[in-house]
């Protein structure tokens, strides 16, 4: 709630109930079983309490859909746990398959290891 603003971007969240919808047609969490990770798909899936039987387990996606041209476009975040461990995924796909890699945001990831570790 804090870091997006200092990126002058609004996120919205994953409910648990109501699919959230990005800009470019992906609606999830049933986009997950198309989302790749390392050219893989079918290897994340919705687990609200982290533990699950896929290779990234999502406890929590947030979605900015952008304003700017090319439109459009958008920054899904999946905050997951793999091994057992949390990690940060994000996707910026616009055109293709939906493809998500670990994130570069160092504020993003060290948070997110921070907030699991606490639970």
């Amino acid at each position: 709630n804090k870091w997006a603003p200092t990126m002058h971007q609004s996120y919205q969240k994953y409910d648990g109930n109501t699919p959230l919808k990005t800009s470019v047609g992906i609606t999830y969490p049933d986009g997950l079983s198309r989302e790749q990770v390392d050219g893989q798909s079918g290897v994340m899936g919705w687990t609200p309490n982290g533990k699950g039987n896929y290779e990234y387990n999502v406890v929590a996606i947030y979605n900015y859909d952008g304003t700017e041209p090319p439109l459009p476009n958008r920054i899904t975040y999946f905050f997951c746990f793999h091994d057992g461990k949390p990690v940060v995924l994000v996707d910026q796909t616009r055109d293709g398959d939906p493809s998500a890699h670990p994130t570069a945001n160092q504020d993003v990831q060290s948070n997110f290891t921070r907030i699991a570790d606490e639970k």
